[in-house]
Order: structure tokens, then sequence, then C-alpha cells
């Protein structure tokens, strides 16, 4: 959804003219941005989106959450057949991640 409707090869580069909904438009505006400023001060720009990343301050409501806190009052959860699938990562392990690849 992010590149509204085009298909084939797709680059950062393409010029989106109508956005699915503001969620995107802010995404690609605050890429835009950091694209510029880091082009004013000469400097590297890494746009970094981190996916399924579960920790301390998650919303207690999260999927995480409501099988940590089911297994520990022995409660059955209904979830689905299972048909979709999800890799979770630890926020820590996000940050560690990051520092450890960043550049100089």
């Amino acid at each position: 959804s992010e590149y509204s409707g085009f298909e084939g090869k797709l680059s950062e580069d393409l010029k989106i003219i109508n956005y699915e909904n503001n969620y995107i438009k802010e995404k690609l505006n605050l890429c835009n941005y950091g694209i510029g400023k880091s082009k004013e001060v000469d400097k590297i720009f890494i746009n970094v989106r981190v996916f399924y990343t579960y920790g301390s301050g998650q919303r207690p409501s999260s999927l995480i959450n409501l099988l940590y806190d089911s297994f520990l009052k022995q409660l059955n959860v209904n979830l689905t057949a299972g048909e979709h699938f999800r890799d979770y990562i630890y926020v820590s392990d996000v940050a560690d991640g990051l520092i450890m690849y960043a550049p100089g």
C-alpha cells in the first residue's frame, strides 16, 4: 500500500501522488525529511522500520501480552487456526542490532 498501486520494480524514489492513508503519507514524509537533512549535513541517513517488536511498555491488549497473561492464569485463548504467522523480536535485540550495524 505504501507504493499506491504501483506494480513491478519498486524503488524509494517513486513519486507518489495519492496516498492510501495518512500513515503512509507521513511515513514517506518522515523518510524524505531525513534524507533532506542528511544531505544538508553531509551524513548518511538510514531509515529503519522494525515490525513486530515487543517489550516493556507495549499495550496490554497486544498478542504477546494476551498469551503471557493467559499462560500465567492458566486460561485458554481463542486464536485463529494458525494460517498466519509473525516473527516477533524483543526491543533490546532491535536496539543492539541497530547499534552494532550503525555506521561509524
